[in-house]
């Protein structure tokens, strides 16, 4: 069975038993071949097992606190959480789910409602471990191996009210440089 098979009935398992008491913003599949949903109550990690059921494969939510607008794993079991108002990102450690997160700090001030958190192509934790970030006001690129968030550019504000989807993509071109593309207004003539 395919993966993207595998995927939608694991998904049509979760409305089918109402697993989240929680709006679901993000789903990824882990290393440890898991899921992990970031939602409005935190992140919860489930195991998929052989008939696609799911049981939790840990027994508490990560960062209830938190209204998860983006998650990704960036190492094995190390994952970067975008909360919805905050600046910073946060740094869970799967093995440690009750420690202090570390913190990713924004270097702009009122940059929260992150979209898009995107692994660069080549994407490698040790030898390329850069993520291109899109928040309210700026695109960020994010160094895990240094734990320094840079600001490549400053953007107009997004209105509050339009965060249900990605605002960024990467595209290689020909010649093998990266694009970044964005939405930089959204309107009756959004702009890209």
């Amino acid at each position: 069975m395919s993966t993207q098979n595998s995927t939608s009935l694991c998904l049509q398992k979760i409305h089918e038993v109402k697993l989240l008491d929680a709006n679901i913003s993000k789903v990824i599949r882990t290393t440890r071949n898991d899921i992990a949903f970031g939602t409005s109550k935190g992140v919860y990690f489930y195991k998929v097992n052989q008939d696609y059921s799911l049981e939790p494969a840990l027994n508490m939510a990560v960062l209830p606190e938190c209204d998860v607008t983006e998650l990704s794993e960036f190492a094995v079991d190390r994952f970067v959480v975008a909360s919805w108002h905050s600046n910073d990102l946060l740094i869970v450690d799967r093995n440690s789910p009750t420690g202090k997160p570390d913190i990713l700090r924004e270097p702009l001030w009122c940059n929260n409602l992150c979209t898009d958190l995107v692994p660069m192509p080549d994407y490698h934790p040790v030898c390329y471990p850069f993520y291109i970030s899109k928040s309210l006001r700026s695109i960020k690129l994010i160094n895990f191996r240094q734990m320094k968030v840079y600001t490549l550019l400053e953007t107009a504000d997004m209105p509050t009210d339009c965060y249900g989807y990605k605002k960024l993509t990467l595209a290689k071109t020909q010649d093998g440089r990266l694009k970044i593309v964005f939405v930089t207004n959204e309107n009756q003539n959004t702009v890209v």
